[in-house]
């Protein structure tokens, strides 16, 4: 790129940064921006949080220039300095207040855009990219898979999918009948459930019932209208579907009705208060299936929208006891930064964060994933709320 444009991605970086900090700054009902932030809603004032520190760390990103993990780090660490010492200087102007949850709002939007950076990263460097560019991430992404390892699977860690099929195995045998809600398109999780059941079931809204393998029957539904009669199942069973429910109670309350007495459900989902699951939830359902495809390779028609009202300890209790259902198993598991293979700087970083999270148990509501079984009681004079 030119020198040119170079200083015109500099000054166009530190007036954006210049207006941010005359927004946070500005005493309130004074000034040329007097009363917007009257205009809106404290929760919507929030949520623009993520984006405005998604927006800062792409034009930092791209004013550095160079897509290796020291400027990539360098721009989130900016980034993370700059909202903090906003925050901090509010505290004493008339009419702001700075706060704890400003501050981590900015921290996510800040690993927002360092996620459109990584994934647009031939879109936004290709002026300064050489021919050996592509070896030197290759070279980067095997560089994370050896920091998975040594600071994973050397130390015993275990997918949390691992986990999910243990609990499964430890509840089924020759004569149990299972359904697996949301299966997936072709029921991957099929030839699993065929070694441990008698009856294997798997119910999806976008599944194609010719692809079925082995001895498992695949139906087309969603999880709110379960096709299936009364008492039929021994375990249902769901792997990250949860999040996907706009009407968690409703969906459970069929999990229920399907269940035999002293069935079942397993599941496995992610934590809202994990921080990808906070950024899920402060970017738009329209744009989830974009991103995913950037990071994952994954077809925007098997991306789902999400809502995570299942999605916390307190939220299954309370949905647990409307169902009536017992909760019988609630724990957190984690997970390695996936998203941050792109850098050894940021993966270190965040797998610090994960550690000091799993070593505190009052902190372990941060964690990843959640894991655990409700049951329905025998009968109803079993059931205690």
């Amino acid at each position: 790129m030119k020198r040119r444009n170079w200083k015109l991605v500099w000054l166009i970086a530190v007036g954006y940064a210049l207006l941010l900090a005359a927004v946070s700054l500005l005493p309130s009902g004074t000034g040329p921006l007097s009363g917007w932030d009257t205009a809106i809603s404290p929760t919507l004032q929030n949520a623009l949080h993520v984006p405005a520190y998604a927006a800062l760390v792409v034009l930092i990103a791209r004013a550095l220039g160079r897509p290796i993990p020291l400027q990539l780090g360098l721009a989130a660490l900016a980034c993370c300095a700059f909202g903090g010492l906003l925050e901090c200087a509010q505290a004493a102007i008339p009419g702001r207040f700075g706060s704890v949850t400003d501050m981590l709002l900015n921290g996510l939007g800040t690993v927002v855009g360092l996620v459109a950076v990584s994934s647009a990263k031939d879109r936004i460097f290709v002026a300064r990219r050489s021919t050996t560019a592509a070896p030197g991430w290759q070279e980067q992404h095997q560089k994370s898979q050896e920091l998975v390892r040594r600071h994973y699977y050397d130390r015993g860690w275990r997918h949390p999918y691992r986990h999910f099929e243990d609990l499964l195995a430890s509840l089924l045998d020759k004569s149990s009948v299972v359904l697996d809600v949301g299966c997936g398109r072709e029921f991957a999780m099929a030839p699993f459930l065929c070694e441990l059941a008698a009856e294997v079931h798997g119910v999806d809204p976008v599944a194609e019932p010719g692809a079925a393998k082995c001895c498992a029957f695949l139906t087309r539904s969603g999880a709110e209208r379960l096709p299936y009669r009364d008492e039929t199942f021994n375990v249902v069973a769901s792997r990250c579907v949860l999040e996907h429910l706009q009407m968690p109670v409703r969906a459970v309350r069929e999990f229920r009705r399907v269940l035999k007495p002293d069935g079942r459900i397993v599941f496995l989902t992610p934590n809202r208060y994990d921080y990808v699951s906070l950024v899920a939830m402060a970017v738009p359902n329209a744009l989830h299936g974009r991103i995913m495809g950037a990071l994952e390779g994954r077809e925007e028609s098997d991306t789902f929208p999400t809502y995570y009202r299942a999605n916390s300890a307190r939220q299954i209790r309370r949905i647990a006891r409307r169902a009536r259902l017992h909760v019988e198993r609630l724990e957190y598991l984690n997970h390695y930064p996936y998203l941050f293979t792109f850098s050894s700087l940021l993966f270190r970083i965040v797998t610090a964060y994960d550690r000091i999270i799993g070593r505190f148990r009052s902190l372990h509501g941060l964690q990843g994933w959640l894991i655990g079984t409700l049951r329905k009681p025998t009968n109803d004079e079993d059931w205690v709320t």
